[in-house]
Order: structure tokens, then C-alpha cells, then sequence
């Protein structure tokens, strides 16, 4: 499947990853967002610098990642993350 076999985020872990996400705002990250500096380290999928709709993207993917990782830990749940 894609980069690697999906891995499972147990619900410990979820609600760990849910507290960190819930501790930035969409406008902190995006403050930090450093095209040239991804695409220098190589962060998947790359382009960074040459495609300016990332800004919106990740606004946007960041907010739904934020709420859902806050949904699950909720409820007590797992994750199961893959990169296709």
C-alpha cells in the first residue's frame, strides 16, 4: 500500500496526538509553513516551492487532521495511518 504498510495508532497515542494538534492554530502553522525548507529535507510529496496552493491546502487538511484526531481520541478510538 503506497510508502509502507499502514501502521496503528493505538488510542493512547491518538489522544496524545490530538492534545499537540489542539495546541496550534492553523495561522501558527501556517507561520511556520517554509516551502524551500521542505523541499530541501525531502518532506513528501515535494513541489513545495513551485505549487503556492500548498498554503491553502494545508490550511485546510490541517484543520480536518486537527478535528479528527480530536473526534477519535473522543471517542476512544484507534487510528489506521497509511501514505498512498
Amino acid at each position: 500500500l503506497g510508502y509502507g504498510p499502514p501502521r496503528l495508532v493505538r488510542p493512547e497515542t491518538v489522544e496524545e496526538v490530538a492534545h499537540a494538534l489542539s495546541a496550534l492554530s492553523a495561522s501558527q502553522l501556517m507561520a511556520r509553513f517554509d516551502p524551500a525548507a521542505m523541499d530541501r529535507q525531502e518532506i513528501y510529496p515535494g513541489g513545495f516551492e513551485e505549487d503556492s496552493s500548498w498554503k491553502r491546502e494545508l490550511r485546510r487538511d490541517y484543520e480536518r487532521l486537527r478535528d479528527f484526531y480530536a473526534e477519535t481520541a473522543a471517542q476512544g478510538s484507534a487510528v489506521i495511518s497509511w501514505i498512498d
